[in-house]
């Protein structure tokens, strides 16, 4: 039974999983770079791609327009990311001269940390930034005063703020938030939540300004929590940012990583991402996840390793919906159903988010093998034609990352 975009799909496993080297031998001859450059840039790997052929000296398998791609990906990261940097040291110093800690998050704290060396391999698309609910209208007032410009007045229940500042011919973006994250029961105490991550940040450093960041734990979770319930775990960026989060440095605290998440009703997700992670990057997978969903872990297991990178084939009914030529609002709808089979969307939550509750194990896994089993069948129907107009749609998505 074919596997359309598999080979392809296992390289881009295999450049997020950045707790193992890239070999040469592990790029294969005969591969689709027209699709792949554009599943790279979706899923905002482009650069980490470069990145990793290159140190894996395999480049030269690469066609030159990929090439080309790839590399401006690179070089645009670098560029960028030095400005970005430079800028949330800025704001960040005049936040903390105001008294209002604001820690960054994402892509500003992954590079803080030093877990990416080589900031071309990281793209970051906005500076995220998490205060206290209580900082959120008088740090979206310090920026304001900056210089940025609100997308739209502040409301505290909307839990986020996007600001922008053109400067030149250079756009600067702040997603401003209060919320660890939008789509789940942490929104519903989420000064509790937030006040006690920023009280347990760690020192870190930005652009030569001395910041705090999350503990590698929290870290862990809000990369988990953000793959899965915003991307419906096709983030390359995110699965990225989570094998580094997960090898280096020795094992994280795991029962502390499960209290937290237990606490926080992100228990369920943690221990899909955690499955997904093992099954397609390799990682540990913890011994709580592998030992709580059993079921889930053998279907992640008989999959192809890029199956959960490629949105066509991991999410079947989605995958019916574009056969069927129907796109947009459909295939949201469709994965959305998958995905509240898997993790459940509780009626009890007016605005449906994501709760940690309970559709068995055994069931999630076995709704998993038969929806993946439905999207591989449905592969061999996307005829080669038809790559350029899919490469958009997966993986990725935006703000992925």
């Amino acid at each position: 039974m074919a596997d359309t975009f598999g080979r392809e799909a296992d390289l881009v496993a295999r450049v997020a999983g950045l707790h193992r080297p890239l070999a040469a031998s592990e790029v294969p001859a005969g591969l689709d770079w027209d699709f792949l450059a554009g599943v790279f840039t979706n899923g905002r790997v482009a650069g980490l791609a470069h990145a990793r052929l290159a140190a894996a000296g395999a480049l030269d398998r690469v066609p030159p327009g990929a090439a080309a791609v790839l590399r401006a990906a690179y070089l645009e990261n670098q560029f960028a990311n030095a400005l970005l940097e430079e800028e949330a040291g800025r704001l960040l110093s005049a936040l903390h001269a105001g008294g209002l800690t604001a820690i960054p998050m994402k892509g500003l704290a992954m590079l803080a940390g030093g877990w990416y060396p080589d900031p071309g391999a990281r793209r970051m698309g906005d500076m995220d930034l998490l205060v206290a609910p209580a900082d959120a209208g008088p740090a979206a007032g310090a920026l304001v005063d900056l210089g940025y410009l609100a997308q739209r007045p502040l409301e505290i229940g909307a839990g986020a703020l996007d600001l922008s500042l053109k400067r030149g011919s250079i756009a600067y973006r702040i997603d401003l938030t209060w919320t660890f994250l939008h789509r789940t029961t942490v929104a519903a105490r989420g000064a509790e939540v937030v006040e006690s991550l920023i009280a347990r940040a760690i020192p870190a450093k930005l652009a030569g300004t001395e910041v705090r960041v999350l503990r590698r734990e929290d870290a862990i979770l809000h990369a988990a929590g953000h793959v899965a319930l915003h991307h419906d775990l096709n983030c390359p960026t995110g699965l990225a940012d989570l094998s580094l989060l997960l090898t280096r440095g020795g094992q994280p605290d795991w029962d502390d990583l499960h209290r937290f998440a237990r606490r926080v009703g992100l228990a369920r997700t943690l221990a899909v991402v955690l499955a997904a992670a093992a099954a397609v990057l390799g990682t540990d997978a913890g011994p709580r996840a592998a030992r709580r969903w059993p079921g889930l872990a053998r279907a992640l297991g008989r999959t192809p390793a890029g199956g959960l990178l490629d949105a066509h084939w991991m999410l079947g009914l989605p995958a019916a919906g574009e056969v069927l030529g129907k796109r947009g609002g459909l295939r949201r709808n469709l994965a959305r159903l998958w995905w509240n089979v898997l993790l459940r969307d509780t009626s009890a939550s007016r605005r449906g988010y994501f709760v940690e509750h309970a559709v068995p194990g055994p069931l999630a896994g076995a709704a998993f093998a038969v929806l993946s089993a439905t999207g591989r069948l449905l592969g061999p129907l996307y005829a080669p034609g038809r790559r350029a107009r899919l490469a958009p749609l997966a993986p990725g998505g935006a703000n992925c990352g």
